[in-house]
């Protein structure tokens, strides 16, 4: 697992990285955490650290907002765009903070529910931005992804029909 932060435009992009290998056709509970303050950044899988904390330098050590999006901030795929993720993703949220180890737990564990059953109401503060993938939060005719935080940072399905490979609950 490889997470990518930064602060703000012109910030150096850095790179951490858990040495846990994932096994295809399970889920996991992946969480990387940009401690901007501290110059820290984390991966939690599954609840739990992944490799500790890794000394890291931000330029902008507050958040400052920003977009994730195809291109060079990007959500399921590398830098460069060329290794996109192989698998599925759902549940997307993006903090202005860096959540503690006890708030990701419970996230973790509020995500052990049936499939297609909203989360939206869990840990809102400093949320910007949650695409669930809920059947309500995605138009499966046009791939538009509806940000549920209150934030309206709505995206795009990318990569992916919106004809033959809908299932409900996750993209």
């Amino acid at each position: 697992i490889n997470a990518i932060f930064r602060s703000g435009a012109g910030d150096t992009l850095q790179r951490k990285s858990s040495a846990i290998q994932l096994v295809a056709g399970r889920w996991y509970h992946v969480v990387s955490v940009a401690d901007f303050p501290n110059d820290l950044s984390y991966i939690y899988i599954d609840g739990v650290l992944s490799g500790g904390a890794q000394a890291t330098t931000f330029t902008n050590n507050t958040y400052v907002g920003g977009t994730a999006s195809v291109g060079t901030d990007s959500i399921g795929t590398d830098l460069d765009g060329i290794a996109p993720f192989d698998g599925t993703i759902d549940d997307v949220r993006i903090y202005k903070r860096a959540l503690s180890a006890a708030e990701i737990a419970s996230l973790y564990r509020s995500g052990q529910v049936a499939t297609n059953a909203s989360q939206n109401s869990k840990l809102t503060n400093g949320l910007v931005g949650l695409w669930s993938f809920n059947g309500q939060d995605v138009d499966w005719s046009t791939g538009k992804v509806f940000d549920r935080s209150g934030s309206s940072f709505h995206g795009d399905v990318v990569g992916l029909s919106t004809t033959t490979s809908i299932t409900f609950g996750n993209v």
